[in-house]
């Protein structure tokens, strides 16, 4: 299990920022400037979560990153990150016979509109014998969410720009990955390229004894969404966990 002690820093004023000044009308928004859409590049008319709220549960952590969005970006994101959200509860409610969805959150949205509820159950493939065969992903959805999330800490965390298409987004729940597969999606790793100088996760990352810096995971909420930022001599690298279920990789080569 990943150490559950470190914690995102948060700098939405960016009072302790001291990078590369071009990109900081990606960084935040205020109504009286002139600041773009961190998805889209277009003048930016509303602020956006990162993570989105629909990945975290009440109470929600303080001063939760912030980045500048418009407001047709923020608005087209919210179904498949609904998706995304519901099928994570999901498929741990039927592979492990739970009694209930794991979190209150995702039941109260099941309730309320049973469409989601019907979407998943006409997902799910059953063999004869009344056991689950497999559970049917809309792929291009999750996919859709993913890189939305990994633009957003490229941005804020590496104070790096990405509007084109990445070259991997992959993604496991917890139960098809093997053992090696997660004791290296969680290992920390040494950092052969420096964030930019002043940059967030350039400013706050960590080194060992030895002076070799690493990356860190940053918790966003204990058992709820952490994610892990940094770059190498060919890539860019966003790795997320969602649940301590649901494990994602996002790379700009």
């Amino acid at each position: 299990m990943i150490s559950q002690s470190k914690k995102h820093f948060v700098d939405n004023n960016l009072n302790n920022y001291f990078g590369d000044t071009r990109i900081l009308e990606l960084l935040k928004y205020d109504k009286k400037g002139q600041f773009k859409c961190v998805y889209c590049y277009e003048k930016a008319d509303s602020r956006e979560h990162l993570p989105s709220k629909v990945f975290l549960d009440e109470p929600y952590p303080t001063n939760l990153a912030i980045l500048p969005s418009c407001t047709i970006c923020n608005n087209s994101y919210s179904e498949d990150e609904q998706y995304l959200a519901c099928l994570i509860d999901y498929v741990q409610y039927k592979l492990h016979n739970l009694e209930t969805l794991k979190r209150s959150k995702i039941q109260r949205a099941f309730n309320a509109r049973p469409n989601i509820k019907n979407e998943f159950e006409n997902s799910t493939k059953y063999a004869n014998n009344g056991n689950i065969d497999y559970i049917q992903y809309d792929d291009d959805r999750i996919k859709n969410i993913l890189l939305k999330l990994s633009i957003g800490h490229a941005t804020y965390s590496l104070s790096s720009i990405h509007l084109d298409e990445p070259s991997v987004i992959n993604y496991k729940f917890a139960t098809e990955l093997t053992q090696e597969e997660s004791t290296s999606f969680n290992l920390e790793p040494i950092c052969d390229v420096i964030p930019e100088l002043g940059s967030r996760e350039g400013t706050y990352i960590s080194v060992l004894d030895d002076g070799t810096p690493i990356t860190t995971w940053k918790i966003i909420q204990d058992g709820q969404y952490r994610f892990l930022a940094y770059q190498n001599k060919s890539s860019i690298n966003i790795r997320i966990v969602i649940g301590e279920y649901f494990y994602s990789e996002v790379i700009w080569n």
